[in-house]
């Protein structure tokens, strides 16, 4: 232990010195008159911001510093959105100075095309000037209007630069009352009505940001109750300061916003504003005008522009709607259900946005166009809805593997499916997909195939709740779903045993809102059957075993899943994802009186959840994973094709697939390990840094990524005395294995490959050291080489 720790320390401190040393070169090619912008830093003093705007004040300064971005840090790291300290190497920057004959003979070389080089970024004082007022306007659109902005800056040895930005924010204005004038009484009334909504809360701060949410937040909900023109330069917010004589004037043009007050506000602790929006009588812009949906028209096919050019096609009415088409290669009541777009309703924004959501939602459309636009009637407040449907391919394909490979053992997995987008020209999906796997033992240079699966499943999807349609309220933004599967599956142990799973189910997936997704499966039914190659195996097996490969087995039960998510369609520097899951089965049996029938009977309760924290360069992403099965009281454990594994390209990487576990227990035989390392608890963190590196021919992206993953499987009961094996929270630390690695990912924008090479860091089993067999070893290519485990697949394991 000593030993690894002094390495680490001497190998930090020689690369710290390297670093260091070298960083004297980095203004090599810079003019005597020329300094590096090194460092932003923005300092906060005096009164703290109110901790609901810090960080999205801070964002903004952020924005507001005109020369923002910096050399590129080691691992890629970017200083723009890590406030990362002054000695932080910039690697690009010193590749720079090493290329730089070669850069200068070609302007456009290949070192900065693949962003392996970077120029040093020259601090230009001017900018800081442009920046601090930029920030003060940053500080006055949230309310701050008496910020102050000074910047320091600061010459380094090297002709470096650090350039700190101070602000003393100061207090802000407080909202007292916001009122509504309009001569349209009932637009003065649904405005009024949903204030509870409304982005600018009593006793909050004001800020000019908000003052614009709101704006846009009234426009939207007058167009969504048909008042087709309003836009929001027709609603004109003003804030009043309580101060009579207006000695300054700010004006926010992204707002809309004109504020008055006074010098002397400053001085007062308890500053508050009045918010008025006036909405602008204009009836000759039609403005607070409703208007109605005459016609709806569908346009139907693989080239809808060249359909609406040739106007040769069929045209039909079907429930109001008109559809034109030169092939119906979707059914009309499908089309016409997704549409809430009515003839002579008025004009609602929601409902068209409704729509659009609903007919993207089909993977027999390749593209949903919605348009509206005045009508031919004559009427002055009439519009026509036009929606164009590009009907998709009919077949879809897609196939996906992993392998695995560590010291004797190797592991692949591979699936194809194919999916019919339009079954029967009624928008389902039925899908087929193929699975198989090998895991071989590699003796004297030779695959033994150790295991094997197979299966086929097929699901047929349809864009509804079958028998529940008329009966569960659903969101009409998104689309219920629900799906029958069928499938087939087998597990060979060649010189033991297998077995043959037939299984069904039926589905229901809905949405409430973009965070939450829903699916309950209220019945599934699952027939395993047995077959024993080899009576001497079964004879020797512990009893655990035993039991779960004496009888056929019948499983009916159900289960629910919830997802969360707040990402977003754009860009996140945060956001998570949450996933929970429950499976029971034996209690529909008892219901129905099947008791006796042998069925098996168990709890599951699934957790995931993940935590992304990104840059425009790299990406921190942190894992929880946690599978909790607990077997009837007549059971000794799940049944085999319910239970987990652990190990592989989406699991601990330093381990092969399904080859971790159980717990501390000492592993057997490679034979033995791959029967007994399924479990009915698992528990597994992992946390992965990635970073880009370069691209190649500028549209291939290579990204590296260094990551530990944490955990183990177990048994729930304790079979056998053997409580090495099974879960107890008392000795979590001592049963919890860790490996550690690197990746490489190529990223080819429809898919990524990719490549991780885990070692095995702590074996639980073993006693030396508490089980961490990477101390003293780290540099013996041996022990490298039998530590480790290099996993191949597609897209990121999380």
């Amino acid at each position: 232990m000593h030993f690894l720790y002094n390495k680490i320390v001497q190998i930090v401190v020689i690369a710290f010195t390297v670093l260091q040393l070298s960083s004297c070169n980095y203004a090599k090619y810079v003019a005597d008159n020329k300094n590096i912008l090194w460092q932003n830093r923005v300092i906060y003093e005096g009164n703290k911001i109110d901790k609901i705007l810090r960080e999205e004040i801070s964002s903004q300064v952020g924005a507001a510093i005109v020369q923002k971005k910096l050399n590129t840090a080691i691992f890629g790291l970017d200083l723009e959105t890590f406030n990362i300290g002054y000695h932080m190497p910039r690697r690009r920057l010193l590749n720079y100075n090493l290329l730089h004959k070669q850069i200068e003979i070609d302007k456009k070389t290949f070192y900065e095309k693949r962003h392996l080089a970077e120029k040093p970024v020259i601090y230009l004082p001017n900018k800081t000037i442009v920046s601090d007022s930029n920030i003060k306007t940053v500080l006055n659109n949230q309310g701050y209007f008496y910020a102050k902005v000074r910047d320091s800056v600061v010459q380094k040895a090297g002709k470096k630069v650090c350039v700190y930005y101070i602000i003393q924010a100061g207090k802000n204005f407080k909202i007292n009352g916001r009122n509504i004038i309009c001569n349209n009484s009932k637009i003065k009334e649904l405005v009024e009505s949903t204030q509870s909504q409304s982005f600018l809360k009593w006793n909050e701060p004001l800020t000019f940001s908000n003052i614009s949410n709101e704006r846009e937040r009234i426009t939207n909900l007058l167009i969504a109750n048909g008042y087709y023109n309003m836009r929001p330069t027709a609603i004109l917010p003003e804030v009043d300061t309580g101060f009579v004589i207006p000695d300054n004037i700010l004006l926010d043009s992204y707002a809309g916003a004109m504020a008055s007050f006074t010098d002397t506000t400053a001085n007062i602790d308890n500053k508050t504003a009045n918010i008025t929006f006036t909405i602008l009588d204009s009836s000759n812009a039609g403005l607070i005008q409703q208007f109605y949906i005459n016609n709806v028209i569908v346009y139907l096919d693989k080239n809808v522009l060249s359909l609406k050019e040739s106007k040769n096609y069929t045209e039909k009415n079907y429930k109001n709607i008109l559809f034109r088409y030169k092939n119906l290669d979707v059914k009309e009541h499908i089309v016409a259900t997704n549409i809430f777009v009515k003839k002579g309703d008025i004009y609602s924004n929601t409902n068209l946005e409704a729509t659009i959501k609903r007919l993207n939602s089909f993977q027999a459309f390749s593209s949903v166009r919605v348009n509206t636009a005045l009508s031919k009637s004559g009427k002055p407040n009439e519009l026509d809805c036009i929606i164009e449907l590009g009907v998709n391919e009919l077949y879809t394909d897609k196939i996906d593997f992993e392998i695995s490979n560590s010291p004797g053992i190797f592991g692949t997995n591979v699936r194809y499916g194919i999916t019919n987008n339009n079954f029967l020209r009624t928008a389902n999906l039925l899908s087929i997909n193929a699975h198989g796997s090998l895991l071989t033992n590699i003796q004297d240079k030779k695959f033994n195939i150790s295991q094997r699966t197979y299966g086929v499943n097929t699901d047929l999807t349809f864009p509804k709740f079958l028998l529940l349609q008329d009966v569960v309220p659903f969101n009409k933004n998104y689309l219920p779903v629900t799906k029958i599967g069928v499938g087939y599956d087998v597990f060979i142990q060649p010189s033991a045993y297998n077995q043959k799973a037939f299984n069904t189910d039926i589905t229901y997936s809905w949405q409430f809102n973009k965070k939450f997704n829903y699916k309950v499966t209220p019945l599934f039914i699952t027939y395993v059957e047995t077959n024993i190659r080899n009576q001497l195996f079964f004879n020797n097996a512990n009893p655990l075993l035993k039991s779960q490969l004496t009888n056929d087995i019948v499983l009916v039960g159900s289960n629910a899943t919830a997802e969360y998510t707040n990402k977003l369609d754009r860009f996140q520097y945060y956001y998570s994802y949450a996933k929970f899951g429950v499976e029971k089965a034996g209690s529909i049996a008892n219901l129905i009186g099947f008791n006796d029938f042998g069925f098996n009977k168990y709890t599951r309760f699934q957790f995931e959840g993940m935590h992304y924290i990104n840059s425009k360069t790299t990406s921190w992403v942190n894992r929880i994973s946690s599978f909790v099965g607990i077997p009837g009281k007549d059971n000794k454990a799940l049944p085999l094709v319910k239970q987990t594994v652990a190990g592989g390209p989406n699991s601990m990487r330093g381990w092969g697939i399904s080859t971790l576990g159980l717990g501390s227990a000492i592993p057997d035989s490679i034979s033995a390990r791959n029967i007994l390392n399924r479990g009915d608890v698992k528990l597994e963190f992992n946390t992965e840094y990635r970073f880009k590196m370069f691209k190649l021919f500028s549209t291939i992206g290579f990204e590296g990524a260094a990551f530990v993953d944490v955990g183990n499987v177990w048994q729930y009961k304790n079979l056998n005395n053997n409580t090495n094996a099974q879960f107890a929270f008392n000795k979590l630390g001592k049963d919890l294995a860790v490996s550690g690695g690197y990746g490489l990912r190529l990223d080819f924008s429809l898919f990524i490959f990719r490549l991780d090479f885990g070692y095995k860091l702590r074996k639980p089993y073993e006693t030396e050291n508490n089980g961490w067999v990477a101390f003293n070893n780290l540099t013996n290519k041996t022990w490298l080489n039998n530590n480790r485990c290099w996993q191949f697949g597609f897209n990121y394991p999380f």
